[in-house]
């Protein structure tokens, strides 16, 4: 699908949301009036989220100011403590900073040049490490950079997120937060030290073991090859390596600086420098291949993902629109006066009695949320503490040559597979103690709200196989991010989400290997045995500092989303019994007024229903 095939898409679905607006105004309810707002605004600004991610030194911040065109963000050929950057499209430059305590400002280019954090402090000097550690903190407390740019891949919801290296101590962020929302993983190579041990550990143990196949493999430096024979050789190495870890791997082999100088001299600008080099075209860095084909990937992508929601969603307010409200109000039209107000009073005390019990239920089981969330607490507790110690004894039990990389790399790989573990049991521990509890709840508050709907149809004998399909759960859809405010956010708790998915949160596992390279660096001079020694310190420092924070915001989270959840349930359910308790008066109300003119309010109820049913047809062929 082409992009101008995408847009007319996406606005034909806008505009039959907007014809349901049309027949919801004219019924004269509310009841869908946020839905189908929130529904339009969702879909233009639904968005694609593409991870770049690469180790040290291998060119990756270039190779996103390549894909801008412009020198944005600060490179650096050394380790360094940086943020997470986000670049989504406007025609207005800026830079605005999130906060991890929720808060944001913008910045100007000079203080976000700023964060990157400068040369080594000497650790001889105390007012250099308070300054160097003051620093750092403020780092920490960051959660992202957002950085608008009017740049045109970037155009229709497409946000590129620019990560540290991933032999970084931010690599638990990037991997437990950034990675598993990716919906495109653009993974940086070198052609100077291609494919590392460690980088074949990253894309098997944290890419591809979270589900994530949507990976481009882009080979940097290809300025730094001799001959189109050295290229081909290194493709062909690439391809061979990356085959035996998953089928058909996309290989781009791309010169980003060189690709950004193009760029920057076709804008215009002056390049300083003795050994700058631009190329006659964009073709020769291999930069124009991968745009390409990236772009189309994007929109054909999002094109079979995106619409599918919007679609259904469309599909489910038709359905609610004709069954709660069109064919009830055509029915209730040929059922006697007398007979309604009769019904309808006897069915007031049976609401109340309904929200009564709703409000037990939700109690109940906010009770076992509690309880489940002591013994969620100790198991993590418990399994950070063995992750911790196993990260010390890694550091104690090295015997190699002292080498930064490859005592990071062992710690690692110790870590790595104990925190997948430790995610695997606290996943298995909630699927196995709290969805039954969960489900038992939904299948409650559901018969519940359904019970009154059918009963009233039933003793008002104008049930049909249309009002017999009305229940509060088939106005749900477990895939459908519109609700994360209400029982969306219920239901995907119970296949992984919510609570549990903040065990995954960047800041729920612990940064085990608390040292960075700069912390290395001040060491370098010293013996061995102290070089171990400090580091090992560093590791238990940044635990016991790391532990007790996790768990309190573990249970701050945890709280929060099961307040959430259960405030979302008892709002969900709550709108629909008083939309029915509303329905009952419009049903009272119409009645009475409709008396003497049944026959022209049957053929506008009809017109409604007709209009309905050419909607949802419309919205089919778009499948």
């Amino acid at each position: 699908m082409d992009l101008q095939k995408f847009n007319q898409t996406k606005f034909k679905i806008i505009s039959l949301y907007e014809a349901l607006e049309n027949i919801h105004t004219e019924l004269g309810i509310t009841h869908f009036s946020e839905q189908l707002l929130l529904s339009k605004a969702a879909l233009l600004a639904d968005t694609f989220n593409v991870v770049v991610v690469g180790e040290f030194s291998r060119g990756k911040s270039t190779f996103i100011n390549a894909l801008l065109g412009q020198k944005i963000l600060p490179s650096s050929t050394r380790p360094t403590t940086t943020v997470i950057n986000k670049i989504h499209y406007d025609l207005n430059f800026a830079y605005n900073i999130y906060f991890r305590d929720g808060t944001n400002r913008q910045i100007s280019e000079e203080e976000f040049q700023e964060l990157i954090v400068g040369g080594t402090p000497d650790v001889d000097s105390a007012q250099e490490m308070e300054l160097y550690e003051k620093h750092v903190e403020y780092i920490a407390s960051i959660e992202y950079v957002d950085i608008a740019y009017p740049l045109e891949l970037c155009q229709n919801g497409i946000d590129i997120i620019d990560t540290p290296g991933t032999n970084d101590t931010d690599r638990e962020e990037i991997t437990f937060k950034f990675i598993p929302q990716a919906d495109v993983a653009i993974l940086i190579l070198s052609a100077t030290q291609i494919f590392s041990d460690s980088e074949k550990d990253f894309l098997k143990n944290r890419i591809l073991a979270n589900d994530i196949q949507k990976i481009f493999f882009v080979i940097n430096f290809k300025d730094r090859l001799a001959s189109k024979e050295e290229e081909d050789e290194l493709f062909d190495y690439a391809t061979k390596h990356l085959e035996s870890v998953l089928d058909n791997p996309r290989i781009y082999l791309v010169s980003s600086r060189n690709a950004l100088n193009f760029k920057r001299t076709q804008s215009g600008q002056t390049l300083a420098g003795k050994r700058v080099i631009v190329p006659d075209t964009l073709e020769e860095t291999g930069f124009a291949v991968l745009e390409d084909d990236l772009a189309q990937y994007l929109i054909t992508q999002r094109a079979t993902i995106k619409f599918q929601k919007y679609i259904e969603r469309g599909l489910r307010i038709c359905s609610a629109l004709d069954s709660d409200y069109i064919q009830l109000q055509k029915r209730a039209i040929l059922v006697d006066l007398e007979v309604v107000k009769q019904k309808v009073a006897e069915f007031k005390p049976r609401i109340a009695a309904t929200k009564n019990n709703v409000v037990v239920e939700l109690n109940r089981l906010l009770a076992s949320l509690a309880a489940f969330e002591k013994k969620l607490v100790t198991r993590y507790r418990m399994g950070l503490e063995h992750i911790a110690r196993a990260a010390i004894a890694a550091v104690d039990d090295y015997t190699g040559e002292l080498n930064c990389e490859q005592i990071l790399r062992r710690v690692e790989n110790v870590v790595a597979p104990l925190q997948t573990k430790l995610h695997e049991e606290l996943t298995e521990f909630k699927k196995t103690q709290m969805e039954g509890e969960i489900a038992y709840t939904v299948k409650k508050l559901n018969s519940a709200c359904d019970n009154l709907i059918k009963n009233f149809q039933r003793e008002l004998e104008i049930s049909t196989t249309a009002m017999a399909e009305v229940a509060f759960s088939s106005t749900i859809s477990i895939n459908d991010e519109l609700y994360q405010r209400d029982i969306r956010l219920f239901k995907n708790f119970m296949i992984g989400g919510a609570i549990i998915g903040v065990i995954a949160a960047s800041h729920m596992l612990v940064p085990i290997v608390g040292a960075s390279f700069a912390m290395f660096n001040y060491f370098k001079y010293e013996q061995k045995g102290e070089i171990l020694q400090k580091l090992k310190q560093q590791v238990n420092k940044k635990y016991y500092h790391t532990i007790k924070n996790q768990l309190q915001e573990f249970r701050s989270q945890y709280k929060r989303d099961a307040d959430s959840m259960i405030q979302a349930l008892q709002n969900e359910i709550g709108s629909k019994i008083t939309s029915f308790d509303q329905q009952l008066k419009d049903l009272l109300l119409e009645k009475e007024a409709n008396e003497v003119n049944n026959s022209a309010k049957l053929a506008t109820l009809q017109d409604q229903s007709e209009r309905i049913v050419l909607i949802q047809n419309q919205l089919k062929e778009l499948f």
